[in-house]
């Protein structure tokens, strides 16, 4: 009876463990994983003429939400790079670029910023038809 006790414990802490690791690696998913990831430095630097850039943090919620329409930009367009941010804001050409930024830029340029989940919703078919 005491080894059946034992043996059960170590199966509900083996389960315990599994479970919160699974629950860790779902939450710490990249839901970008799979498309096209450049380095900040690269961000000017590609070879296109045109290319889209979005910057997203796995901490930050919004920019991982999939309401934020970039699945539809990735669908419309092969030339959408994905930049992962471990810090909260950086500076590309003196601009301040943070989590939920989307860039166009055309001939090593930035032409276009959009700022946040609220304007990526608010431009979205602007930024399909890019009618600006």
């Amino acid at each position: 009876m005491k080894k059946t006790k034992q043996k059960l414990m170590i199966v509900v802490i083996f389960l315990v463990v599994f479970i919160v690791i699974g629950f860790y690696s779902f939450n710490n998913k990249d839901p970008y994983k799979k498309y096209n990831h450049i380095q900040v430095s690269e961000v000017l630097k590609e070879n296109q003429h045109e290319y889209w850039v979005y910057f997203y943090s796995l901490e930050n919620k919004d920019s991982i939400n999939s309401d934020n329409g970039i699945g539809s930009l990735t669908k419309a367009t092969d030339s959408v790079y994905f930049v992962e941010m471990k810090d909260k804001e950086i500076k590309i050409k003196k601009q301040t670029i943070q989590p939920t930024n989307l860039l166009y830029i055309k001939n090593h340029k930035i032409v276009k910023t959009y700022q946040g989940l609220k304007q990526l919703k608010e431009k979205h078919e602007e930024i399909l038809e890019m009618s600006w």
